[in-house]
């Protein structure tokens, strides 16, 4: 089963395209005003191409100004350019929803994306947003509004390119036309190691909350919930910006009281609104096609179906990366586990490997396609410019006529499935799929039937994809393998099976209150079963100490094969929110486990 998924009036006769590509903040790409742009390859780099009397800001009220022409400088004030604030809270349960929520372009950022390992917003940076965890986040954004090109037209250089493709080749598949500026702040609250009871309860309340605006009458409060997930597990603080001078501070304003909502609000607020033009960031572009200055838009491409093909894809990509790194770090210290788990790991690992290496040749598959595809569009060979803007849009039909066919599998390879004997039509970037044989709950061996899959659907990939390749090469009988992509989510719910830890933790607070005559010293019971592999605990406060010098524990306690450790914390040791416990094995793999301050609301 498949899923299948005007122009206003501007001032200073600003060139408004009548279709334009939709691109969010991409973090390793240089993009300005009039920069060529290729979503192919979104880090390569064009010469300058175009050529304009300013850049322009639109739609605004009252706010009709550039901020460069002869007569103007980039000194205007910024209440001309109708600044507006606005503010958000919302809860998630993926770094994707993330991304999402900043405008970031997980479709382009990266080679695929979403981010080079130096990024700001590094994937493997927010790993405490998980679906385990209790995540939400408060979000404020300035918005200097959208700013266009006033008279853009082909410089000089550009200008003396008469053929298409050359332009193309040079100047980027077109250029950025259109930019979003704004300032964003966001704060990302993650609560950790609660137990199934509290995260419903408390997830509960905050989507509540989030739905009357922490406002309604009856409704508990952001700091009321807040202090009650922040009893029963820890709590992560996050603080991420988009623009603007990038304040060291900004996070400790937020920590400093993490359930005060409207000083939160007010932290952020302040942070982006007291920025301005000269600090805002791209947060958004739109491209237009070089063909609308040359007087032929028929070779302008229409790629938004590449665009969302290549955003789920590498959503999918990504947690498939996650996975990995969650198998690789349990078989790195697979001596403190447990036979089944490691065994588990090992499977998953190559079920992963491979899914991997499916999604990344549909990927690359994809590209290609796309670059076949709007070459024919450019090549002056008119014979084949229908077909190609056609396929474009609706997809590959195997009856064109038009030097452009589907790419048939070799002979050996017909047997895979049923639809590669007689392939009628291909998507071209709108097609994900569940493959819902692996699936199959009477499967007999189920890890045996899904490498099988795996093994089938990147054999025909790759196949496909070098025949297509070879034919791109050779210029003659071209043919396009398309976008389309089955996946595997069995693989991603069996990484989260996985233990986070070799053993379990499990603590309640006793408040010291008399039972049966008896008083006890208030504080925090801790038992760690299946322990028979650690040798030592080390319990540490969270107090500040100073940089570069190592944290020494208040406590250490040492084991020998003990299955089950049961301890006490006295409440006097929690001189701030929590302790952490540094759990080392006997093959000297380390642990940590933070234990919240639970004392009663």
């Amino acid at each position: 089963m498949k899923r299948y998924l005007l122009a206003v009036a501007a001032f200073f006769s600003l060139f408004w395209p009548s279709h334009a590509e939709n691109y969010g903040y991409i973090p390793d790409a240089t993009i300005y005003l009039g920069s060529g742009f290729d979503p192919l390859y979104p880090q390569r780099t064009f010469p300058q191409c175009i050529a304009s009397t300013a850049e322009c800001q639109l739609g605004a009220l009252g706010a009709n100004v550039c901020l460069s022409t002869n007569s103007q400088q980039q000194s205007e004030p910024d209440h001309k350019f109708g600044v507006a604030t606005t503010f958000s809270i919302k809860q998630i349960s993926s770094k994707y929803e993330f991304f999402k929520e900043v405008n970031i372009s997980l479709a382009l950022s990266g080679s695929y994306g979403p981010f080079s390992a130096a990024g700001s917003f590094s994937s493997f940076s927010m790993d405490e947003v998980k679906e385990d965890s209790l995540t939400w986040m408060v979000t404020a954004k300035s918005h200097y509004g959208s700013f266009g090109m006033q008279q853009p037209k082909l410089n000089d250089e550009a200008a003396k390119i008469k053929q298409p493709l050359d332009l193309i080749a040079k100047c980027g598949v077109g250029y950025v036309s259109q930019v979003d500026r704004g300032v964003i702040a966001a704060a990302v609250f993650s609560i950790y190691n609660l137990d199934e009871k509290h995260r419903s309860e408390i997830r509960a309340s905050l989507s509540a909350g989030f739905s009357a605006g922490f406002s309604a009458s009856g409704s508990a409060s952001y700091s009321e919930i807040v202090r009650q997930a922040m009893q029963y597990g820890s709590m992560s603080i996050r603080v991420y910006t988009v623009g603007g001078e990038g304040t060291p501070g900004l996070a400790n304003l937020v920590i400093d009281d993490p359930t005060n909502l409207t000083d939160i609000k007010k932290t952020l607020s302040d942070y982006v609104s007291k920025q301005d033009k000269t600090r805002a960031a791209i947060i958004g572009f739109r491209t237009t096609g070089f063909g609308k200055l040359i007087g032929n838009a028929s070779i302008d491409p229409d790629q938004s179906n590449y665009a969302y093909f290549l955003e789920m894809a590498n959503g999918f990509r990504l947690k498939l990366l996650d996975g990995l790194t969650r198998v690789e770090t349990l078989l790195e210290n697979q001596a403190d586990y447990d036979d089944d788990a490691v065994e588990r790991s090992k499977d998953l690992r190559d079920g992963l490997g491979c899914e991997l290496r499916y999604v990344e040749t549909q990927i690359q598959a994809c590209r290609l396609s796309y670059d076949v595809v709007r070459t024919a569009m450019t090549d002056g060979v008119s014979n084949n410019d229908r077909a190609a803007l056609l396929s474009l849009n609706y997809g590959m039909q195997s009856n064109e006529q038009s030097g452009i066919k589907i790419c048939s599998p070799p002979t050996r390879l017909s047997t895979l499935n049923a639809a590669t004997s007689s392939v009628n039509f291909t998507p071209m970037g709108w097609s994900i799929a569940a493959d819902l044989a692996e699936g199959a709950s009477d499967a007999p061996d189920e890890t045996k039937a899904i490498a099988t899959s795996c093994k089938t659907r990147i054999d025909k990939a790759q196949a496909l994809y070098q025949t297509m390749l070879a034919s791109a090469s050779k210029r003659e009988g071209l043919c396009v393998a398309g976008c389309e992509l089955i996946t595997n989510p069995n693989l991603l719910q069996k990484v989260k099976q996985l233990p986070g830890l070799p053993f379990e933790i499990e603590y309640w607070f006793d408040d010291g209150a008399a039972t049966f005559g008896a008083t006890h010293n208030p504080g925090v019971y801790f038992i760690v079963r299946g322990a028979s592999k650690i040798a030592k605990i080390s319990f540490f406060d969270d107090t500040a100490h100073a940089p570069g010098t190592p944290r020494k524990p208040f406590a250490v306690n040492s084991y020998k094969s003990i299955e089950t450790i049961s301890e006490f914390l006295p409440l006097a040791k929690f001189t701030s929110d929590s302790v952490t416990l540094e759990f080392q094995t006997q093959s000297n793999n380390v642990y940590q486990y933070t234990i919240p301050k639970t004392s009663p609301l």
